[in-house]
């Protein structure tokens, strides 16, 4: 939960982002900074006396095992002394505290840079691949500036903006402001004060508080990121930042063409076509593809990264790439009706009466004419004239074509992709390769460094694809809230162009609405929000939240928290602590020290803090399904997955059965009966539905924005005289929210977010919150629950334990769009699951906005068409 919640993920990125391991050492994950020597070798340390170069000359694959081996040992002792001062610091923001953490960040920045060159340096083995080579990639991803000095600047920049951000936030809450008022929560006034004219005075101190001083800073700190980013080979910082967030996200533009053409493979009677328009007098064109794509595969650029892999896979014992086609199509003639082995085909081929001569000459003439210049060219416009890219095709045909022959789909399996028992999923893959010789990568090296994710990357439309399918429902819900507030404030605050002032939604950056729900259920007399917090204060403790929230994650068959947990995990807010500074967020935290895993936050007993809880134990139980992985792998495939996870408890939590188990929703059964009693549930799960997509839905555009305009400014689209101009534009363009009183660029109201000054990625919330009710939906499924999506309980149902169980345990091993597969069965995050949660309460908005002749969007006028 952003509202009450910032997770150890994004609260540890200020200090990882910096050195590159942001998608690597999620949610603060460290271990134990001494080990003898028995558990040395448990993870693999070098043995005394042992030389990487000495190994290097005699096996190169054993002497970058090797190397792996005391990587994943010394970066395990690294992130534990990281952690462990990030913890002191957050629990206790002394200067003595601050200096301690600046300077184990140093020795950490210090130590990885010289790592990663070693690391590359191992990466450059022709014949790597595999686990080892995905491994090394990975912890190469960086954005560390090479210079100390470089360094130095960036944490220190860092630093200062975080600082000021907690210092004003403790300004703000203990002196007087012109509020009036002493020791005053400004987030608390958001949330529960109606006086339009206080919230625009409360949303004006912090903002002048905090965000005009960061300006300056943040202005440096954005030259200094792109600088290290450069260094590191990436055009900007945001290059860098989508490809570590999301690696392996596919461009959904080439997914369609590529789907286009295998479409046009399938129709009735085309592969007949092809072959008599094209190749007119050549019987076999599968024949010709195959020594095609071979000759193909030679020329692309920077083919010798390529051919390592090829001759390690497909022919571990030949060295020669030439000798490889000649191999593959003498293994294509053996494989030839008729033809008992090769001695037969060339008896055979020398005779006239050979009935394949044709064949030979045809393929003889086409590796002539392959070799003439600027061939390439003509092949592409005569043959295909309205195709841009041959190889393309030539992809396409060849992969269908290997999967066609007798045998070679196992052996495709076994040799190449031995843990993928789907041809489907060979296609996916085989797409990946095929994407490596598209415009925009000059080679196979180049790729692999880079995370399989490209410096231009297509993580932008995968967002956009994702925001166009639940944009309708936002539209939906943004003019019901428009509505309800004109009718609460009047037209004069709320204004007549469509958009909503931002002070008016209960949140200091109108990211979440489910503060001013009771302005907004549908149905107030049936609310049973402000019960419940009451039934929770009158039966159990913060502590016994905790235990609720084990509760729900043993009844899967997951592990109990450790007794380190419970000794060590800071659950209450202390008298020096304040709300909205760091202190208080809500965090969990993996010290890679056996055991020992945390929490912190300063928890209230009540519904939202009991939600909260529940997402930072999911956390912790991922944090407990890797943690046997190496410590590379020790972190979610994507940033995604992380909240993904913790998101799936709360939306269980929520249901009608598991608050009623609790006993914290009223039974009625005794008052009303029949058709009365089941009007009276249908409108307590409108006014849940409501009540989530407030806090969910209303969220998703903010998530998005956040690090688009970070993005922009990065690539230098923003610069700093238009920063807070492009900042309100984004959120008018995608929120339809507005600024309470006119803003200049001597404001930089992005800056009064914490996660802007403290350089914490956002943009992974936007895909959790609807890769989430992907996985839910998936894991309701597999418990066997029929009914509405939004009334599915998960709570002791073992199957759906161990398939989630299953998938976190990999880690960051697999691809994240593998482990996707593997829980929902589908490999890219879809919107339907979301969509279908929110039906009912779709349905509802939609009448409502009709009956009140509500326009739908802002600035133009755009009426509601239902069919």
């Amino acid at each position: 939960m952003v509202s009450t919640a910032f997770s150890g993920y994004i609260l540890g990125s200020v200090f990882l982002t910096a050195i590159g391991l942001t998608s690597l050492v999620t949610e603060f994950t460290f271990g134990s900074s001494t080990h003898n020597d028995n558990q040395r070798k448990e993870y693999g340390g070098a043995r005394q006396g042992d030389s990487y170069s000495n190994l290097r000359s005699k096996d190169s694959l054993e002497a970058t095992a090797q190397f792996l081996s005391d990587l994943n040992f010394q970066l395990r002792q690294m992130k534990n002394s990281l952690a462990r001062a990030t913890w002191n610091f957050q629990i206790n923001g002394s200067v003595e505290n601050k200096d301690k953490l600046a300077n184990i960040t140093e020795q950490y920045n210090d130590w990885y840079v010289l790592q990663k060159e070693e690391a590359l340096i191992y990466r450059t083995n022709p014949d790597l691949f595999g686990d080892m080579a995905r491994q090394l990639d990975m912890f190469s991803l960086s954005a560390v500036a090479k210079s100390d000095e470089m360094r130095r600047r960036q944490t220190n920049l860092e630093n200062t903006m975080e600082t000021l951000y907690n210092i004003e936030v403790e300004k703000l809450s203990s002196n007087k402001t012109t509020t009036g008022h002493h020791q005053i929560n400004l987030l608390t006034v958001m949330a529960t004060s109606r006086d339009p004219n206080r919230l625009k005075r409360v949303w004006l101190d912090w903002r002048n508080a905090i965000g005009s001083p960061i300006r300056s800073i943040y202005r440096e700190y954005v030259d200094v990121l792109n600088f290290a980013a450069n260094d590191n080979g990436f055009s900007d910082y945001s290059a860098y930042w989508k490809q570590s967030l999301f690696p392996e996200t596919p461009d959904l533009y080439r997914i369609v063409n590529i789907v286009y053409c295998l479409h046009l493979l399938t129709l009735p009677g085309f592969s007949d076509y092809w072959k008599q328009s094209m190749f007119p007098e050549t019987p076999d064109l599968y024949r010709i593809v195959n020594i095609v794509y071979c000759l193909h595969l030679l020329t692309c650029p920077g083919f010798s990264d390529y051919s390592a892999y090829w001759k390690q896979s497909l022919f571990p014992e030949t060295p020669d790439l030439y000798r490889i086609v000649n191999i593959v199509y003498c293994l294509h003639l053996l494989a030839l009706p008729g033809f008992s082995d090769y001695s037969a085909y060339w008896k055979q081929s020398l005779f006239p009466e050979t009935p394949d001569l044709y064949r030979i000459v045809n393929i003889v003439y086409c590796l002539h004419l392959l070799t003439l210049p600027g061939f390439s060219d003509y092949w592409k416009q005569s043959m295909f004239p309205e195709t841009p890219d041959l190889y393309r095709i030539v992809n396409i045909v060849y992969c269908l074509h290997l999967l066609t022959l007798p045998g070679f789909s196992d052996y495709w399996k076994q040799s190449m992709f031995f843990e993928t028992p789907d041809l489907y999923r060979i296609v996916n893959i085989v797409y990946c390769l095929h994407l490596l010789t598209l415009p925009g990568f000059s080679d196979y090296s180049a790729y692999w460094k880079q995370s399989l994710f490209p410096e231009t990357p297509d993580l932008d439309r995968m967002l956009d694809s994702l925001w166009d399918k639940v944009r309708p429902l936002y539209l939906q819900l943004h003019a019901y809230v428009r509505h309800r507030l004109t009718l609460r404030y009047g037209r004069g605050v709320v204004g007549t162009d469509g958009t909503i002032p931002a002070h008016l939604l209960g949140d200091m950056w109108a990211q979440h609405w489910n503060h001013i729900s009771d302005i907004l259920v549908p149905y107030p007399e049936v609310d049973d929000t402000l019960t419940i917090d009451a039934e929770l204060k009158k039966r159990f403790t913060t502590i016994d939240m905790v235990r609720l929230a084990e509760n729900f994650y043993t009844s899967l068959g997951f592990p109990e928290m450790t007794r380190q947990f419970w000794r060590k995990s800071h659950f209450v807010k202390r008298l020096e602590e304040r709300e909205g500074s760091s202190a208080c967020q809500a965090s969990a935290f993996d010290l890679y020290d056996a055991g020992d895993y945390r929490m912190k936050m300063c928890a209230k007993v009540s519904i939202s803090d009991l939600k909260t809880i529940h997402h930072e134990m999911g956390h912790i139980e991922y944090f407990m399904a890797y943690s046997n992985q190496p410590t590379i792998y020790r972190a979610p495939p994507s940033a995604a997955f992380h909240e993904s996870v913790g998101d799936i408890a709360q939306l269980s939590l929520l249901s009608e059965n598991r608050m009623q188990a609790f006993g914290l929703t009223p039974n009625r059964s005794s008052r009303v009966g029949g058709n009365s009693r089941w009007k009276s549930k249908k409108k307590r799960s409108l006014n849940k539905l409501m009540q989530m997509a407030l806090d969910k839905l209303a969220f998703l555009p903010f998530s998005l924005i956040v690090d688009r305009w970070r993005w922009q400014v990065f690539q230098g689209n923003i610069t700093p005289n238009s920063y807070n101009r492009k900042w309100w534009d984004f959120r008018r363009q995608y929120q339809g929210i507005r600024p309470p009183v006119p803003r200049s660029e001597q404001d930089f109201d992005p800056g009064a977010k914490y996660h802007i000054p403290a350089h914490m990625p956002f943009v992974s919330y936007f895909v959790a919150y609807i890769q989430e009710f992907q996985m839910y939906r998936a894991l309701c499924d597999v418990s066997g629950h029929s009914g509405m999506l939004h009334e599915c309980d998960l709570y002791g149902s073992q199957e759906a334990g161990q398939r989630l169980r299953n998938m976190l345990k990999a880690g960051s091993s697999r691809p994240w769009q593998e482990q996707l597969k593997s829980l929902t069965g589908s490999d890219s995050v879809t919107a339907d699951a979301i969509l279908e949660y929110f039906r009912p309460l779709r349905f509802w908005l939609e009448r409502y906005n009709i009956y009140h002749d509500q326009t739908i969007g802002w600035d133009a006028e755009i009426k509601l068409d239902v069919k």
